[in-house]
């Protein structure tokens, strides 16, 4: 057994087989560990950083691999990340081994990879051994990990909303009555095909842009090369049939837009856009009425909203757990110094800010 860094984009592409077969045989359900999840968020977003993926083999075959990339901040320190950076819901690796196996490799190669500081994994799942091992195992590196915010989904089979009242339910109810007169039929449309798909994307950030301009709110696509990569890796999710593209009609109006990952009996929700000229018919709740339809049709068990707090996953949900972040540092005097930071940022607000202006002296 052995590890290897890759630092090629194309090296990685031509173990892509390799690797795609490992992340499905592992069985994670994490779509983020896909090679055109990673291929794509490399072409749009590798300005100023280093590709850092660590491949474990066994017999020319990979057993395990965790995709991260370097970033340096400033002179002071440099930081392992897991690749797609917010556009990636769970940033775990994929092991075909029991992880008192994986663990103890990870850390030796990450003894073997120069220049760097502290390695970031933002968002774990508890449904392994994972957290518990980087803690047990014996390394020169400070674990820590910190329970973040919660992963919201629904079981379809336990049944939707549990949180909203009968009123509610009448009132969404009335809605649709009410759109239905004023507009016509409710259908939930399926986009099929890459340039379709495509340009469905276009039509989605027509409306996206309208909602958030018209609210005064800052959109996450204001950095275009968000918007340029969705665009680039739905359209190639959909010719392999990875994405659930879907658009909500009222008669001949449109009323949103949304996409979803085609995970194993899983609904992986990723964006959706509402068309704000119609949204006192609360068009977002009707959309998850027809979403849920869609997937019991499917025989689809899970509608996963991935992570961070929301009314409507408060009203929706009846499954949630805790997402964890792990961070791994460096036994140096400087890293115990960002150590202290990285805990002292999650205490109130005065630390806040006495050690933001403590950071901008030092690293300024």
């Amino acid at each position: 057994m052995r590890f290897q860094w890759i630092h090629d984009i194309g090296e990685f592409e031509n173990l892509s087989p390799l690797w795609d077969e490992a992340a499905l045989q592992a069985q994670t359900n994490n779509p983020f560990l896909q090679s055109d999840f990673i291929c794509t968020w490399w072409k749009y977003f590798s300005k100023n950083r280093l590709l850092c993926i660590l491949a474990i083999l066994k017999d020319k075959k990979i057993i395990a691999g965790l995709p991260l990339y370097a970033q340096s901040f400033t002179t002071f320190y440099r930081k392992l990340s897991y690749m797609g950076n917010v556009a990636a819901n769970y940033t775990e690796p994929f092991s075909l081994l029991p992880c008192e196996e994986t663990i103890p490799i990870i850390f030796k190669a990450l003894a073997n990879l120069p220049k760097w500081d502290i390695l970031d994994l933002r968002q774990v799942r508890p449904h392994s051994s994972l957290i518990s091992c980087f803690h047990n195992s014996r390394s020169n590196y400070n674990v820590s990990s910190t329970n973040t915010h919660l992963n919201w989904s629904m079981n379809i089979n336990l049944g939707a909303s549990p949180n909203i009242s009968k009123k509610h339910h009448r009132d969404l109810r009335s809605r649709r009555r009410r759109v239905e007169a004023d507009l016509g039929p409710l259908r939930l449309v399926k986009i099929e095909g890459s340039q379709r798909v495509a340009s469905s994307f276009d039509e989605f950030m027509k409306l996206s842009s309208q909602t958030f301009t018209r609210r005064k709110k800052a959109s996450m696509f204001s950095d275009v090369k968000l918007s340029l990569f969705f665009k680039d890796y739905f359209t190639q999710l959909s010719s392999k049939n990875k994405i659930h593209a879907l658009m909500l009609y009222a008669g001949n109006h449109l009323l949103a837009i949304t996409y979803a990952y085609n995970v194993p009996q899983e609904f992986g929700w990723v964006l959706t856009s509402f068309n704000d000229d119609f949204k006192h018919y609360r068009p977002g709740y009707l959309l998850i009425e027809e979403l849920i339809g869609y997937m019991k049709n499917l025989n689809i068990s899970f509608y996963n909203w991935y992570g961070h707090e929301a009314l409507y996953k408060k009203q929706w949900c009846n499954e949630t757990f805790p997402l964890t972040r792990i961070r791994i540092c460096k036994k140096t005097l400087k890293m115990n110094f960002v150590s202290w930071v990285c805990s002292s940022i999650h205490g109130n607000s005065k630390t806040k800010e006495v050690v933001k202006s403590f950071i901008k002296r030092i690293i300024s």
